[in-house]
């Protein structure tokens, strides 16, 4: 669609989809109003959106202000970080 094709190295090297694989996918399907197709492409990126938003705008503000990253935010991207890696696991084993 785009002709633009970032090669995931994780894949090539074991066959497997790493965590990201089909993040463009799902970018270029936003952008063109294309939910059901972004969601097919990487579904957890695509319901996790707003947590990643969040995130974003969240360690923007903190390094602004000059804070450190409360504990529970540290607690709650690490449950996020193994969450990815349980579903990357289940959607590579079906």
């Amino acid at each position: 669609m785009t002709h633009i094709y970032i090669p995931c190295v994780f894949r090539a090297i074991t066959g497997y989809k790493c965590p990201g694989c089909g993040t463009t996918t799902l970018c270029v399907n936003i952008l063109q109003f294309r939910f059901s197709e972004a969601f097919y492409a990487n579904p957890f990126i695509f319901t996790t959106i707003p947590f990643i938003l969040f995130e974003i705008v969240y360690n923007v503000y903190l390094s602004y202000t000059e804070k450190r990253m409360p504990r529970w935010n540290q607690v709650l991207l690490g449950v996020y970080c193994f969450a990815i890696l349980i579903f990357d696991i289940i959607r590579n084993v079906m």
